[in-house]
């Protein structure tokens, strides 16, 4: 009896603070877990012991009684867990767009009767999926970011290596576009011409880069400053990188603020608590330095830093490559629900097409500098056309149906510095025609808002004639 009345009393005490801490959040949660903690710092037993002398003779009522007051904290902090779990999944955060729970979103490109859409639990989950129909405000609508025979080239001693060869893509308002192949094909390079942050021996030699009709390109210092991190941001493939290790992490957030607004010290350290507790950190590690966090964390202030400004594009390069899946799938939740609440366009880059299929509204292929395959994300992952998007997406295993045997792409990535003569894939593609080794193929229409370049699905102008 004393040990039931011990565990029901310590359920409901654990149950009461685990769930109001991880609902509340904020200042409600950082007092509640600073009382949790202190309480798990002294040990059960002694203490139990001492209280039981101290009391005196005492009976089975205040045996529970002090089992109830030592037992509690472990259990607050699993239900905690587990409220911010649930508190994040789409169909809470529907529910709570429904009933007037939730603050009016303003994503910048929909509109408002557009959000009940946006909102609902099965579309939310068909986003995650990438298997949604295009979004008011963001296929529809001009694009955001426009990139027109973007090359850029790096002059080595041996000659020039075009890393990006008259890449040709567009970002829309609120859209997430994906880039995925394999290392070295210019994803990165694509992102740091975006961004104009290649240094010599990198040299964006043609094209435009267009943000909302003006070019990025023929920006003097003074605008490409103003324009980084208020209207493109970027967070970098290694986080641990990308941070100062001798400044606080307040402080880093701080700069990016001041440096492009108008306040006090004082309003940009509260900015950044804000900043903080939105990507799921403590305000209290505002005075921490990067090596004191864990790498999820890392990447959770990078991520945050990137939002300080509300800017409407952000550039992701590669940003869970070095976290586990556990982690990467809670700051990919994280992500999209900001996602939905501002309104940001992303360029996602990744290895990972799985996960693209998830979160991307569009996938590109790009292969030897060339984007080879562009279309929706479910078209793309289900029906690739160009034979190096259909290696890729056949070297992922399905965990459904029987076993089959999984075949790589055979041989190795070009020399960017001995190009061949007409397409870039020929000698590893398994499909090869005559015209692939005399003309280059060009991105063209594939279908309904898919593209791809490949004679197989474009044949080119001498083999029609």
């Amino acid at each position: 009896m004393v040990a039931f009345s011990a565990a029901a009393l310590t359920s409901v005490i654990a149950l009461a603070i685990g769930v109001s801490s991880g609902y509340f959040g904020g200042r409600t949660d950082e007092i509640l877990m600073t009382v949790t903690n202190i309480m798990l710092v002294f040990p059960q037993l002694p203490l139990l012991i001492i209280l039981a002398a101290f009391l005196g003779n005492v009976g089975p009522f205040v045996i529970a009684v002090i089992l109830r007051l030592t037992s509690w904290p472990w259990g607050a902090r699993v239900m905690r867990a587990q409220t911010l779990s649930i508190r994040r999944k789409e169909f809470v955060i529907a529910g709570g767009r429904r009933s007037g729970a939730v603050e009016h979103l303003d994503r910048p490109g929909v509109e408002p009767a557009a959000e009940d859409w946006l909102a609902s639990a099965p579309l939310a989950q068909a986003e995650r999926r990438g298997r949604r129909p295009p979004r008011r405000g963001c296929i529809m609508s001009a694009p955001l970011l426009s990139c027109r025979d973007v090359s850029v080239d790096y002059i080595v001693g041996g000659g020039t290596a075009r890393a990006c060869n008259r890449v040709a893509l567009d970002i829309h308002p609120a859209e997430t576009v994906g880039l995925a192949g394999e290392s070295g094909c210019g994803k990165s390079t694509l992102a740091f011409a975006i961004t104009r942050m290649h240094n010599a021996p990198a040299l964006i030699s043609e094209g435009q880069i267009l943000y909302e009709g003006r070019d990025v390109l023929a920006m003097t210092p003074a605008e490409l400053r103003a324009s980084r991190w208020a209207e493109t941001a970027m967070v970098f493939q290694s986080a641990i990188s990308a941070l100062n290790p001798v400044i606080t992490i307040g402080e880093q957030i701080c700069d990016v603020i001041l440096a492009h607004r108008p306040v006090t010290r004082d309003e940009a350290w509260s900015r950044g608590e804000e900043l903080l507790s939105m990507v799921g950190i403590a305000r209290a590690r505002m005075s921490a330095y990067p090596h004191q966090l864990s790498g999820g964390m890392r990447q959770r202030v990078v991520i945050a830093i990137s939002l300080a400004l509300r800017p409407r594009l952000i550039v992701m390069d590669e940003p869970t490559t070095a976290l586990d899946v556990v982690v990467e799938r809670e700051i990919m939740d994280e992500l999209a629900q900001l996602k939905w609440k501002y309104g940001f366009a992303i360029l996602f880059i990744s290895h990972d097409l799985a996960l693209m299929g998830e979160i991307c509204d569009r996938i590109g292929i790009m292969y030897a500098g060339n984007l080879v395959e562009l279309g929706a994300a479910a078209e793309v992952l289900e029906n690739p056309r160009h034979p190096y998007t259909q290696g890729l997406v056949g070297s992922f295993p399905s965990i459904h149906g029987p076993r089959t045997r999984l075949h790589g792409i055979p041989g190795s990535p070009v020399n960017l510095l001995d190009l061949p003569q007409g397409c870039n894939f020929q000698d590893r593609c398994p499909a090869r025609i005559a015209a692939c080794a005399r003309v280059a193929p060009h991105l063209l229409p594939a279908g309904l808002g898919h593209e791809a370049a490949c004679h197989l699905v474009t044949p080119p102008q001498e083999a029609r004639a």
